[in-house]
């Protein structure tokens, strides 16, 4: 969705330049896709274990020590990320209208 949001944005200010709007696109919008493949990489190791002993422990320590954290985290409410109360470092198009 920020991708098409983004894109809209560009294709607006550049009034019709789309070649100009997709560079711009491209500009914006390579650094949030580069941020998020890197934490998928990361999450990929981990659910893809690469060797026996990763695998042993994905299935057996695991299992065993989330629920436990999991229940701290949930009480304390100090380790769980605050997703929504990041600031959007997305720029603001406006809402597309013309000012009247």
């Amino acid at each position: 969705m920020i991708g098409a949001y983004i894109l809209a944005g560009e294709l607006s200010m550049a009034l019709g330049d789309h070649q100009r709007a997709f560079a711009q696109y491209e500009q914006v919008y390579r650094p949030i896709v580069s941020r998020v493949q890197r934490q998928a990489g990361t999450s990929a190791r981990f659910l893809v274990p690469a060797t026996p002993v990763d695998l042993w422990v994905q299935t057996h320590l695991v299992p065993r020590l989330l629920p436990p954290v999991l229940g701290a985290a949930q009480r304390g409410r100090k380790w769980l990320p605050r997703f929504s109360s990041r600031p959007s470092r997305v720029k603001d198009y406006g809402n597309g209208f013309p000012a009247s």
